[in-house]
């Protein structure tokens, strides 16, 4: 997808489509804008057909997108669009990572179940601060949809927010829920700067290797249409992924996050390498 073409501050990197009978991910390549620069500072133009262009395109498909024949339009609907999202334990999950920590040894184990019962007494205590503390209520309504600006609503101007009973209200039908989801479904919460939720594109450069990845976030989670301009950070290391839904110990996967210069234009998404016997995607779906 061509760069400037998807209004990149308000859309997204990647997006999740439906376009006549196409469907399918499409992602931003900054490939497209310099052929079509490279080819009018050479006076290079295409034929008047449209379906033989080379130079002045907006958008790519796959064959493997194009699911069936659907009447010309030229309407695209967007279906998502990559943004920063928190990731949640459920347990599947958990159930997947104490059957393979349990493969591992008994301090493996040991050291899992700790650090996932860590994880659950930092967000009850979390829940029970934002009823109480004014900056954790603050933070806790900023992740809320951007209904009401709460940085306007500051205490200099007299508003505080745990003794507001409308906000005092959302707090704690939110804590409600969301205690009940932990009791049902178990799922805990991840800091978001250890854990997201995000799409998956390939490489188009070629420059990842097999059991490689690119993973670049945007720092606030809280900025669901983050600019150009926005704080971002390029993961380096061991990264363990997995898919939604988890079913077996093969969905959760562990990769080497590498810096590409060349894929630095894409925010929010995990870029996983052309090579290998098997798509890394397809192995976690067994």
């Amino acid at each position: 997808m061509k760069y400037e073409w998807c209004y990149i501050s308000l859309v997204g990197r990647c997006i999740k489509i439906r376009f006549r009978g196409i469907k399918g991910v499409i992602s931003v390549d900054p490939w497209l804008t310099e052929r079509s620069n490279w080819a009018t500072e050479h006076n290079i133009a295409d034929n008047m057909e449209n379906y033989n262009k080379k130079n002045k395109l907006y958008m790519l498909f796959r064959p493997s997108q194009d699911k069936f024949h659907a009447p010309l339009s030229h309407k695209i609907e967007i279906v998502k669009y990559s943004s920063p999202t928190p990731v949640c334990l459920n347990r599947p999950y958990i159930a997947i990572l104490d059957q393979v920590s349990g493969m591992q040894g008994h301090k493996v184990h040991t050291r899992v179940c700790e650090r996932i019962s860590a994880l659950l007494d930092r967000q009850l205590m979390q829940l029970a601060e934002s009823l109480m503390t004014e900056d954790r209520c603050r933070d806790r309504l900023k992740e809320f949809p951007r209904r009401i600006s709460i940085d306007e609503l500051s205490l200099a101007r007299g508003f505080a927010l745990t003794q507001e009973p409308f906000f005092q209200s959302l707090l704690r039908a939110s804590v409600a829920y969301t205690v009940k989801k932990q009791l049902s479904k178990a799922q805990i919460q991840i800091p978001p700067h250890l854990g997201r939720t995000m799409f998956g594109v390939v490489d188009e450069t070629g420059i990842l290797q097999y059991g490689q990845v690119f993973v670049q976030y945007t720092k606030s989670v809280e900025n669901k249409t983050p600019g150009p301009n926005a704080a971002k950070v390029i993961l380096k290391g061991r990264v363990l992924m997995t898919k939604n839904p988890s079913i077996v110990a093969g969905d959760a996967r562990v990769f080497d996050a590498v810096d590409v210069p060349e894929l630095r234009h894409l925010v929010d998404v995990v870029v996983f390498p052309q090579y290998g016997p098997r798509p890394h995607p397809d192995e976690m779906a067994g």
